[in-house]
């Protein structure tokens, strides 16, 4: 149990960064697009 809650929520701050990171890059390319 206590490897599984780890690992759960090891994945969940990863899977926000990643998320985090390519909204993040949109929004630049929004911004610098004319």
């Amino acid at each position: 149990m206590r490897t599984g809650k780890i690992k759960k929520t090891r994945h969940w701050p990863m899977n926000g960064v990643m998320i985090t990171n390519i909204a993040i890059t949109g929004w630049f390319q929004r911004l610098s697009a004319p």
